[in-house]
């Protein structure tokens, strides 16, 4: 099941190669499996990106500040926790789906 969300940004990253970044918000802290239908179903809408990447956060207030593109400094384990899932397409390396993608940050 897809879970509600809201896009809170699209940025076009560079016009040459096609590339996107979509910031998402979503409710509940769905499970993998929803996050990954989501980012797919978002993918396919957004078909003016060949090579895009799909951040995904948590609807609270730290989760809303990181779509928005305040991502200073997000070490702290409230803001990691805050994203939830990372996703990205191109056609020559196909997908990747993280669900824990700020699990290294800070680890070295």
């Amino acid at each position: 099941k897809i879970p509600s969300y809201k896009i809170e940004k699209i940025e076009s990253i560079s016009g040459a190669f096609q590339q996107g970044k979509i910031s998402v918000i979503v409710k509940n802290y769905p499970e993998s499996e929803s996050l990954l239908l989501l980012c797919e179903k978002i993918m396919k809408e957004h078909t003016e990106f060949s090579n895009i990447v799909i951040c995904v956060f948590s609807d609270t207030e730290i989760g809303q500040s990181l779509a928005k593109g305040n991502e200073e400094n997000i070490y702290s384990e409230v803001q990691l926790d805050a994203w939830l899932a990372m996703y990205t397409y191109n056609s020559v390396e196909g997908t990747y789906f993280d669900d824990n993608p700020g699990g290294y940050l800070g680890a070295y």
